[in-house]
């Protein structure tokens, strides 16, 4: 498998997300593994790793991401389960978060 890496824009619950997405091999046991990175401040910010296919609790997540908070998770991570469905198989979303897919 050959590594991706793409930086896309995602405009979503009046948020504009500068993002580098992508797909790598785990190091360790050679999974296939995706990546976010937010741009928060044009060239740095908060990343999330997930094994690919994963079904995601994205309240947990937020919880152990500095920087993203729950709505914001819910935007990205619905828009990339959109654009690239077999990164992610499913996701649990925290009550009351519903509206920001």
């Amino acid at each position: 498998m050959e590594v991706i890496v793409l930086n896309i824009i995602i405009e979503k619950n009046m948020t504009r997300y500068d993002l580098i997405v992508g797909e790598y091999i785990h190091h360790y046991n050679e999974e296939n593994m995706v990546f976010f990175t937010w741009l928060l401040n044009g060239n740095t910010g908060p990343s999330v790793t997930w094994k690919k296919g994963d079904r995601l609790d994205l309240g947990y997540l937020s919880s152990k991401t500095d920087g993203i908070n729950k709505a914001d998770m819910v935007g990205i991570m619905s828009e990339l389960m959109d654009r690239f469905p077999e990164w992610i198989s499913g996701m649990f979303i925290p009550a009351g978060y519903e509206s920001y897919e």
